[in-house]
C-alpha cells in the first residue's frame, strides 16, 4: 500500500510558509540535506505523512524563522495589562503555548470581565437556553429524586455564567426549602466577581462562594474536599457548559482529576453540543455578527493590532473542531518582559495562530470520557435534532 502523502499547498498553509519553501525542502531531502521522508505521488515528490516528518518540518520551520532577516520583523510588545490579568504561572503557560503550539489557550479567553464581554456571554447563554431547558425539564425529576435524599445541595459551577441549567435546580431547591449553596470555580477573580454579581441580582439570599482554581489541575479536587469537610450531609452537583467548550472532555488530565475528586455523594451534570454535519461551521453569532472580539481580546493585549492580521473561521475535519485562526499580515516579533529578561517569539507572515478551538463530540466519545473518569451515566437525554446532549452521572 502506498504511503499517504501531504499535499504541498495544504502543507504550506498549515505551516505558514511559502509554497516554494516546501518545494525547496523536498529538493533538499532528495539530496540528503534534511531528514524528510519523501514519496513519489502522481509523478511528483511529496512529503510522507508521519510523525517523523511532522517533527522535521517543525525543525525546518524554526530554522527558517531563526535565520530570517531581523529587519523584516515588526516588533510588538505584550501590554502591561496582560501581566496584571495573568498570574506568573499562567503567563508562562501562554508563552509556551504560543511558542510551541502557536495557540492561545482557550481558557484565557474568559478572563475578560468588562460589560460588553459579559453581555455577549449572557446573550450566548440565552441563545442556547431553549434546548437546554427542554433537556433539563426532561431530566429534572430523575435528578431531583437523587439529590433530594440529602440535607442540602452544593452546586459547583465550572462553567462560565449562571444559566438556565442552574436556575431550574436552584428554583426547585428553594421551593422545597432545601439548603442550597452555590460555589463557582474559575481561573480569574474579576470574571468570578462578575458572575457572582449576576447571580446575586436574581437570588439575593443565595449563599455564593467564589473560588479561584484550575479544573484541569487540582482546583476541583480542592473544592470538593472542602465541601465534604464542611458540609458532610450535602451532595455536590458539578455543572458546567464549558466541560465541553474548553475541550475538558478531551483531556485525560481532567478525567483523572474527576476520578479522584468525586465521592459517592457527588454528581456531574452538563450539556454540550454534539457533532452535527449540518452545523459544523455554525459559529456562535450574536446580533448576526460573529463573536470575533470574544476570542481576540488576548491577542489585542499581546500587541496584535487589527491592522497586523486577518482572521479565518473554519472547520478542521481531522479533529472535528471549529477553530478561529489569526494570520499575521507581516513578520512579527512578540516580546515579553519576564523577570527583567526579554522573551521573544517570532511569527511569520501568513502563519496560523489559533485563537479559539471548540471540539464537537460524538455521543460515543462523551460516554467513553465519562467512563474513563470512573463515573457511571445515570441519565442521558438528546435534543430532537440530535445536536445537543445532557448527561447526569455519579460515582
Amino acid at each position: 500500500m502506498d504511503q499517504k502523502a501531504i499535499n504541498n499547498l495544504n502543507l504550506s498553509k498549515k505551516l505558514g510558509v511559502s509554497h516554494p519553501t516546501i518545494g525547496r525542502w523536498i529538493d533538499d531531502a532528495t539530496e540528503g540535506k534534511n531528514s524528510l521522508q519523501i514519496v513519489e505521488h502522481n509523478g511528483r515528490y511529496r512529503v510522507a505523512e508521519n510523525s517523523h516528518n511532522y517533527a522535521e518540518l517543525m525543525r525546518l520551520k524554526e530554522k527558517a524563522i531563526k535565520y530570517r532577516s531581523k529587519s523584516n520583523f515588526q516588533t510588538i510588545y505584550a501590554s502591561n495589562e496582560i501581566y496584571d490579568i495573568l498570574s506568573h504561572t499562567q503567563l508562562i503557560e501562554l508563552i509556551c503555548s504560543l511558542e510551541y503550539k502557536y495557540t492561545i489557550p482557550g481558557k484565557f479567553t474568559y478572563f475578560k470581565s468588562d460589560a460588553e464581554f459579559t453581555s455577549s456571554l449572557q446573550k450566548q447563554s440565552l441563545n442556547s437556553s431553549k434546548q437546554t431547558k427542554i433537556l433539563l425539564e426532561q431530566s429534572l425529576e430523575y435528578i431531583w429524586n437523587k439529590i433530594c435524599q440529602y440535607e442540602g445541595v452544593n452546586i459547583v459551577n465550572i462553567g462560565l455564567i449562571p444559566d438556565v441549567l442552574h436556575s431550574l435546580i436552584i428554583d426547585r431547591c428553594l421551593i422545597h426549602n432545601k439548603k442550597i449553596r452555590y460555589v463557582s470555580l474559575g481561573l480569574n477573580h474579576n470574571s468570578q466577581e462578575v458572575l457572582k454579581n449576576s447571580l446575586e441580582r436574581k437570588y439575593p439570599n443565595l449563599e455564593i462562594d467564589i473560588q479561584i482554581g484550575d479544573v484541569e489541575k487540582n482546583g476541583l479536587r480542592d473544592v470538593m474536599f472542602q465541601n465534604r469537610l464542611e458540609y458532610p450531609e450535602s451532595c455536590n452537583l458539578i455543572t458546567g457548559l464549558d466541560v465541553a467548550a474548553n475541550n475538558l472532555l478531551d483531556s485525560e488530565a481532567f478525567q483523572e482529576k474527576l476520578s479522584i475528586s468525586l465521592s459517592n455523594q457527588d454528581f456531574l451534570l452538563f450539556n454540550c453540543r454534539l457533532d452535527n454535519p449540518l452545523k459544523r461551521t455554525d459559529f456562535t453569532v450574536i446580533n448576526d455578527q460573529p463573536c470575533d472580539f470574544r476570542y481576540l481580546w488576548v491577542a489585542d493585549k499581546l500587541g496584535f493590532k487589527k491592522e497586523l492580521y486577518i482572521t479565518e473561521n473554519l472547520y478542521e475535519s481531522h479533529s472535528r473542531s471549529q477553530i478561529q485562526i489569526l494570520k499575521p499580515t507581516t513578520d512579527l516579533e512578540l516580546i515579553f518582559d519576564i523577570n527583567n529578561h526579554q522573551k521573544k517569539i517570532r511569527f511569520i507572515e501568513g502563519q496560523d495562530i489559533i485563537t479559539m478551538r471548540h471540539k464537537l463530540y460524538s455521543l460515543r466519545e462523551i460516554m467513553e470520557a465519562i467512563d474513563r473518569s470512573s463515573l457511571n451515566i445515570q441519565y442521558l437525554a438528546t435534543s430532537p435534532e440530535k445536536d445537543q446532549v445532557m448527561v447526569f452521572s455519579e460515582r
